[in-house]
């Protein structure tokens, strides 16, 4: 039963990156060959497409992170239980990589939940306000922000998967 869960929660999570990232690969290049002009934000000069494509895009991945935060925390127990009440022999090789493996997608997490995204969630936010302000300087030097950390976010959910 914990084998079923723990693997159950990990495909969950791998699911959720694959298709949060897949709905992103769709999302933009849509958006961008429609190439809207959005009322709210008629003042901004640029790329609307990047607004209407990012608004449901921030809401799947904040959805996604939800998602990988509960998998990673019950993968965690259930690898757990299975090592201490259970009883699995630890040292097999493939136990090792097993925990080797969670621990290091639960560090990629943690960076991208408690140290990336914050920073990245700030700037998106800014952007838009700025962008509905026709503050087009301003909403372009949060826009570079964001966008200078995308790679490195990028990076963080490929290794979670």
């Amino acid at each position: 039963m914990c084998e079923t869960i723990h693997l159950t929660v990990l495909g969950l999570w791998l699911g959720s990156l694959v298709m949060t990232g897949a709905a992103a690969a769709v999302l933009f290049p849509t958006m961008k060959q429609m190439s809207p002009t959005l009322g709210q934000y008629a003042a901004y000069t640029g790329e609307h497409w990047r607004i209407a494509a990012g608004k449901p895009a921030s809401m799947l991945f904040d959805i996604c992170d939800g998602l990988q935060l509960i998998c990673g925390m019950v993968a965690c127990v259930s690898l757990l239980t299975l090592m201490f009440f259970v009883r699995v022999r630890v040292r097999r090789p493939v136990m090792m990589i097993r925990i080797g493996s969670l621990g290091l997608a639960m560090t990629a997490l943690g960076y991208q939940l408690f140290f990336l995204s914050p920073g990245m969630r700030t700037n998106l936010v800014a952007f838009w306000i700025a962008a509905e302000a026709g503050k087009n300087e301003l909403a372009e030097k949060f826009r570079a922000a964001f966008d200078a950390a995308h790679p490195t976010a990028s990076a963080a959910l490929s290794t979670s998967a």
